[in-house]
């Protein structure tokens, strides 16, 4: 695993987005458990992202980061590591196309998803196990966001585009909405969401999972920014953000996820990474 520092650019700076009520689970290993949540209702304010805010995974550690036991590393310095090339893909790569909202890219990187999580019907579902073999495309929401520009909009976003994905495909592409809010975000809360926002549960998974398992997911495997809350360690504001990640395991689209329009430009690029081949550092094409 490669540890990441995460830096926003002003724009995103001055509207951080989607405060969290605080959860009280602890930190604990839950691999082969399904997890138990809590119930929170404290009241959130509203925010929203702007669709041009920048996202910098290239900026240095802030000081307080340089006292950690691991230090943390750059996006640059991970691409050189003598353990990461494996890892590396083209961004050149035929399927892909880079959001210039964001500067450090992570198309290439091939992030652990053996993690696990919950649907909205309560089934125990393995990132790498469940979803082996097909092209997954994944955003973070929670179902209390007051922004209807937001989570709602990016469900209904997601709910569209899934409608839109060919039959002949249905099987090879996977839409996955992932919640980081486990005090509230139930199956029960997840599946009326869902049905609120016109999801297909054949085509659409809603997930949740405990604190440190979403954790993993968003700040180590897919560099989303966020920011956490001093005293608990939860979730407190978060990037809108969605990948493509093959068949393969690999990152091939990262988007700022702000707009409908960006959305949008996923179903194309999703059909793209299951019909052509991934260009890999050492391969011509």
């Amino acid at each position: 695993m490669i540890r990441r520092t995460l830096t926003l650019g002003a724009g995103f700076v001055a509207a951080l987005l989607l405060p969290l009520a605080a959860c009280d689970q602890q930190d604990d290993s839950t691999d082969s458990q399904t997890p138990e949540f809590e119930s929170a209702t404290e009241e959130l304010p509203e925010c929203c992202q702007p669709d041009d805010a920048i996202i910098d995974r290239t900026a240095k550690a802030p000081a307080e980061a340089e006292s950690d036991e691991q230090a943390a590393v750059t996006i640059d310095e991970a691409i050189l590591a003598p353990n990461a090339p494996e890892l590396i893909a083209q961004v050149g790569s035929i399927q892909t196309s880079v959001d210039e909202s964001i500067n450090g890219t992570l198309i290439g990187q091939k992030p652990f998803l053996d993690l696990n999580f919950v649907n909205q019907d309560g089934e125990e579902v393995n990132l790498a196990r469940d979803y082996a073999g097909k092209t997954i495309v994944l955003s973070t929401i929670f179902t209390s966001c007051p922004t209807p520009t937001a989570c709602p909009r990016i469900t209904a976003d997601f709910a569209e585009m899934a409608g839109r994905l060919p039959t002949e495909l249905a099987d090879e592409v996977r839409f996955v909405l992932v919640s980081f809010d486990p005090a509230n975000d139930t199956p029960e809360v997840l599946r009326i969401f869902g049905r609120k926002h016109g999801i297909d549960f054949d085509r659409v998974d809603l997930l949740v999972s405990d604190v440190p398992t979403t954790k993993r997911l968003m700040i180590d495997e897919l560099g989303i920014p966020i920011e956490l809350d001093a005293e608990t360690g939860n979730f407190a504001n978060h990037a809108l953000m969605a990948h493509v990640i093959n068949k393969d395991g690999f990152i091939v689209v990262e988007r700022t996820a702000g707009s409908s329009a960006k959305i949008a430009m996923l179903l194309d690029e999703a059909i793209r990474a299951v019909k052509l081949p991934f260009v890999a550092p050492d391969n011509d094409g």
